[in-house]
């Protein structure tokens, strides 16, 4: 990573041409430059504003040559993104008037930006902390309107507030149990073994609860949508059901059982909410080794989905595997589908199933499927219930650092058994490193570059 004393520009316009493109500067030189570059209507000097200001006038592309219509806009340090001084330059969007201006800048020895480095510039001047810089790339990806709403209440302090929070009863953890080891000679008790182990146990839970829990909904711990896997014996409607949630006749559907071998993906967005949804071979007992591989498939995609619909035939009666399969489903996310309702009822929910975990549908008629829509979108937003939705989406990089910091939790609390109280002082700043890391108070390089290289140019 070069200097950041250095004054940078990029394009942070999208490319091709359009009503308007930004020519985006930071740094020392930023000002001064971008007066050489337009000529305000109002005849003032932009060197002199104080603050924040926008001017309209008309952008020299080519020096003396012709201008275009355009205005300038003055940030001054620190009260801009960068926290250093920053100018943008808005005109039209027309490849050749950006060339100009980007060959200019050149030629005044003002560096290209490389992928991400207003954003790391803002990071490195503390305007933003790590998790909020991933907030940001959260945003520009973010594929529906509750991805979105996340990432922008993480960029908000949604998850930084809450690291923070845990870092603090960490700290004060560690300060006491490494003053009780200055002052065991003594004889003076600074904490007590009880008071140790409850410490480390509400605090792994509180990560626990940050990496999927508590308000945080299942919407917060993933990247790329909702993975939603459809799962029964065969010959129950799975294959019905995944067209109609989808909207169209992706699956093929027969009367004869097996039709599904392999298995189906598609998306659908509900609320805002983008569902990624698989419907796998139906599970059943085989000695053919192509469906006995299905099958196995099959366990596989439902024990890793993020909501297990289970769809049974309520039109006979409990058939073999069917319990196996709804224990296979993941406990907090999991909604049983009684399908076939336009037909003759015989078969119950089951005791052990609550009532706002069970909908009835008819795959034929439609029914019942606005109800399931309506239930996936709050297991969603909530993991299991009612709510407000995530306060934020965690990154992998995020998730794994939270991860190995309930490992070293667990750790600690062994090694606090076993009476251990040095390795105990050193696993808990293990795990409170850990936590600096999610939000960057702990600076490791290499992250940092791999981070901000997923960045578009003029972020």
């Amino acid at each position: 990573m070069r200097g950041v004393d250095e004054t940078i520009f990029a394009i942070s316009s999208p490319p091709g041409r359009g009503w308007r493109g930004v020519v985006r500067i930071s740094g020392t030189a930023a000002i001064p430059v971008a007066a050489e570059l337009v000529r305000l209507s109002s005849g003032e000097d932009p060197l002199q504003f104080a603050g924040h200001e926008v001017r309209d006038g008309e952008v020299l592309p080519w020096g003396d040559g012709p201008s275009v219509p355009g205005s300038l806009v003055i940030m001054r340090a620190p009260r801009s993104y960068t926290r250093e001084d920053v100018a943008e330059i808005h005109t039209l969007s027309s490849p050749p008037v950006l060339a100009a201006l980007s060959e200019r800048l050149l030629e005044r020895r003002i560096r290209p930006a490389g992928p991400g480095e207003f954003t790391r510039r803002a990071f490195l001047a503390g305007r933003i902390d790590l998790a909020q810089a991933e907030a940001v790339i959260q945003i520009i990806e973010a594929e529906d309107e509750a991805s979105l709403r996340a990432a922008q209440r993480k960029l908000e302090g949604g998850l930084s507030k809450r690291i923070g929070s845990l870092k603090e009863e960490l700290a004060d953890l560690l300060a006491r149990v490494e003053a009780g080891i200055d002052f065991s000679e003594q004889g003076i008790e600074i904490i007590s073994d009880e008071g140790i182990g409850t410490s480390i146990e509400q605090l792994r839970l509180g990560i626990a609860n940050v990496i999927d829990g508590q308000g945080a909904g299942i919407g917060s711990i993933r990247d790329s949508g909702i993975h939603v896997c459809l799962a029964g014996v065969p010959n129950v409607g799975k294959s019905s059901i995944f067209n109609r949630l989808v909207g169209e006749d992706a699956a093929v559907v027969t009367a004869e059982e097996g039709t599904t071998r392999d298995f189906l993906r598609a998306t659908f967005e509900e609320d805002g909410i983008r569902f990624r949804l698989t419907d796998p071979a139906g599970i059943r007992d085989s000695k053919d080794p192509v469906e006995e591989e299905a099958s196995r498939r099959a366990r596989e995609l439902i024990r890793s989905s993020d909501i297990g619909i289970v769809v049974v035939d309520g039109s006979r009666e409990g058939a073999p595997r069917e319990d196996e399969i709804i224990q296979m489903a993941p406990a907090r996310s999991m909604l049983l589908v009684i399908n076939k309702s336009d037909l003759p009822r015989r078969r119950g929910q089951g005791e052990s199933i609550p009532e706002d975990r069970v909908v009835i549908t008819s795959a034929r008629t439609g029914m019942g499927f606005e109800e399931l829509r309506t239930a996936l979108v709050r297991i969603a937003r909530t993991g299991k219930g009612t709510g407000p939705g995530a306060d934020y989406m965690l990154a992998a990089r995020e998730r794994g650092l939270l991860r190995r910091a309930m490992e070293d939790l667990r750790t600690a609390a062994r090694i606090h058994e076993q009476g251990g109280m040095d390795r105990l002082a050193s696993d808990l700043r293990e795990a409170l490193d850990r936590l600096g890391e999610v939000t960057g108070e702990v600076p490791n390089e290499e992250i940092l570059d791999r981070i901000f290289s997923r960045f578009c140019i003029g972020k």
